[in-house]
């Protein structure tokens, strides 16, 4: 999952729900490291929904949930705006809302849901746009070590069906979850290590960093939730489905 605002509990506990069902199920977010706002009254409440987030869904299975924030070549954050999603290689969504209940039911947002059934055990689409992310935030475009093709090309070439081909070869150890998460983790892991080591010799490939939950103080916490809850997370649903607990 990409996401800008992973920010809302009532969201994340639709993530937790499927974690504790599925002890197979693993979740990658990328999201940004700092928030849209530097001004203390906007931030703090940002940060408090994403500690109240994040960590719930670490605390649902641990092992089994990553958190990261992208940088560029240059060790500069890069501010994430994507709202992607892809579950099993079988569904994914792309569009304008954010894992939040603002654009869940209060703002006016549109998204896409694409299920392509062209294979029978999982979507050719949702695959080759995990690959495609994925190979993106590891590093493994024409610039990779050991990795000659351009993954933009290979991805969205001529449409041949070589070209799936060419992209499970380059993520060859990201067929499924745990080994996607597996990549993300040691990438990630190698590239923190780095820079906690002063940069000294080569950079290790890869654009993720680990990213924890934000630490706040109960009393900041405190003065932080009205603002979160009625101005950054609104619940825009009508009274009978937030009392149902219904979308």
């Amino acid at each position: 999952m990409e996401d800008q605002y992973l920010w809302s509990r009532a969201i994340a506990d639709s993530f937790v729900e499927s974690l504790q069902r599925d002890e197979g199920l693993h979740l990658i977010v990328v999201m940004p490291r700092w928030t849209d706002s530097d001004n203390p009254v906007s931030r703090l409440p940002q940060l408090l929904g994403r500690q109240r987030a994040m960590s719930r869904l670490a605390a649902a299975a641990p092992g089994r949930v990553a958190f990261y924030a992208p940088e560029n070549s240059d060790g500069t954050p890069v501010y994430v705006h994507a709202k992607v999603c892809v579950v099993d290689d079988t569904w994914c969504s792309v569009g304008s809302d954010n894992f939040s209940r603002r654009s869940w039911t209060h703002d006016s947002e549109l998204s896409a849901v694409v299920v392509d059934t062209a294979a029978s055990d999982h979507s050719p689409y949702a695959r080759r746009l995990r690959l495609t992310l994925a190979a993106e935030h590891l590093g493994r475009g024409v610039d990779g070590p050991g990795y000659p093709g351009d993954v933009s090309e290979i991805a969205h070439g001529d449409g041949d069906p070589g070209d799936d081909d060419d992209l499970a070869r380059l993520m060859h150890d990201c067929p499924d979850a745990v080994g996607t998460f597996r990549a993300f983790a040691d990438a990630a892991a190698a590239l923190e290590e780095w820079h906690r080591g002063g940069r000294r010799g080569t950079r290790p490939p890869g654009r993720l960093r680990p990213l924890a939950p934000p630490r706040l103080n109960p009393l900041t916490m405190a003065l932080a939730f009205p603002a979160y809850r009625w101005l950054h997370d609104p619940d825009g649903r009508p009274w009978h489905l937030r009392v149902r607990g219904r979308y």
